[in-house]
């Protein structure tokens, strides 16, 4: 599989009292054509960040201290804000967590699709109607012209999530970033907008990354699974290996959590969470971020940064996942 997004040593900062603040600390993913990744952690751990530093919008006064972003071979830091421009809806498509929010609630919805189709250069005044009603037939509405005219308000979750999604296709994007796209719906609307985005990536052969806190909508949806800790990758194998058998310590914690939830309508147990609370990005750590929450930890953790360990189709950031000598405990 060709390689779409190929993201290195991604490092972001702020600036902190005395030194900076590092939410994202040598971050690295891939995603290939026609692939949808799943990008998964708890509050804080850096996956929206990391969608932001890709489309090169990381929020004022942050920056990217480090690191590198190809996307099909082509770095992207160090471009010139017109030509992010260009890439952002144009060769990166965004589709946003809240459609409520950010659709503009004045304009009609074809409107907002003629005039983004317009933006990117993709058709001309006469051409761009056309392009909307083939947008929003592409994200499965039955009568586009029926709701070409139709405001925000007046669509449920479900169809301004589709409205969305059209927008972030209406340039032509050959990767799509869709942060907590089903976050705001309800069981059966996510089964319709996941099985949408899998229907895009067959026909468009898209890449996706797929940013959910949800690891259930992860396991039904990805080939793939990236795992981020306090701004690190600690776990990325295919979604099946994952699931099935997961390396990190904090992987399994999360998957055991989704599992419990699952099982839990027919089980009077308590919900199990995982122990502790995440260090914030200003805490300074030596070793491993993880080991005051771990139950594996080793004496190196708190002093060694974790080796990444490469496997054939992924690899885990953990001491326990190396072969223990007899001293340690």
């Amino acid at each position: 599989m060709a390689v779409l997004l190929e993201v290195r040593g991604l490092e972001v900062s702020f600036p902190g009292r005395g030194l900076p603040v590092t939410p994202l600390r040598g971050a690295s993913l891939e995603v290939g054509r026609g692939e949808i990744v799943g990008l998964v952690g708890e509050s804080g751990a850096g996956k929206t960040l990391t969608a932001l530093a890709v489309l090169g919008l990381v929020p004022s006064p942050g920056r990217i201290a480090g690191g590198s972003i190809r996307l099909d071979g082509r770095e992207l830091l160090g471009l010139d804000e017109e030509s992010l421009r260009r890439i952002r809806g144009g060769e990166i498509g965004l589709i946003f967590q809240e459609p409520a929010s950010a659709l503009n609630p004045v304009l009609p919805i074809g409107r907002q699709l003629t005039e983004t189709v317009r933006a990117h250069g993709v058709a001309e005044w006469g051409a761009a109607r056309s392009r909307a009603l083939e947008l929003l037939r592409l994200v499965a509405f039955a009568e586009p012209e029926r709701r070409f005219d139709a405001h925000a308000h007046e669509l449920s979750g479900g169809e301004r999530q589709r409205v969305m999604i059209a927008l972030a296709l209406a340039g032509g994007p050959r990767l799509l970033l869709a942060d907590e796209p089903t976050a705001a719906l309800d069981l059966s609307r996510q089964a319709e907008i996941l099985d949408l985005l899998r229907d895009l990536r067959d026909r468009l052969d898209l890449g996706v990354v797929l940013i959910s806190h949800d690891l259930a909508v992860i396991e039904e949806t990805c080939d793939r699974v990236v795992v981020l800790y306090r701004g690190e990758v600690v776990e990325s194998a295919p979604a099946a290996d994952l699931f099935d058998r997961p390396a990190h310590p904090y992987t399994r914690a999360l998957v055991a959590v989704m599992r419990a939830a699952v099982e839990r309508p027919r089980s009077r147990s308590p919900l199990p969470v995982v122990p502790g609370q995440p260090p914030s990005a200003t805490q300074r750590t030596n070793g491993c971020a993880f080991h005051p929450r771990c139950g594996e930890r080793l004496a190196r953790c708190e002093q060694e940064p974790p080796p990444w360990i490469a496997y054939p189709a992924g690899g885990v950031r953990c001491h326990a996942r190396l072969p223990r000598s007899g001293a340690e405990s």
